[in-house]
């Protein structure tokens, strides 16, 4: 869990960091960088950043077909909180 480690002391150009449980996929990319715009350069520059989407909500249609509702409504909330805490966050450091 050091985040910048991977960027800054390893010199590793990132592309996608995806967390795997056995309920969810999830792209947890802007977690582990601290320029997301160079990140989603490169990740166009590999495949249609949709089809990349596509393919974790797939898996994640997989995982979560046997999670109670309670369960899946508790995931939603955690995953919609997370996308609203990065969008604040990209928009103040751009």
């Amino acid at each position: 869990d050091e985040p910048s480690m991977y960027e800054h002391g390893w010199g590793k150009k990132l592309n996608y960091v995806l967390a795997c449980t056995t309920e969810s996929v999830t792209d947890v990319t802007k977690r582990y960088t601290r320029d997301f715009a160079s990140v989603r350069r490169r990740q166009q520059a590999v495949c249609d950043t949709g089809v990349a989407e596509q393919l974790v909500q797939q898996a994640n249609a997989l995982c979560q077909q046997s999670l109670s509702k309670a369960r899946l409504d508790e995931w939603k909330l955690r995953t919609r909180k997370e996308e609203e805490f990065f969008a604040q966050t990209l928009r103040f450091s751009s």
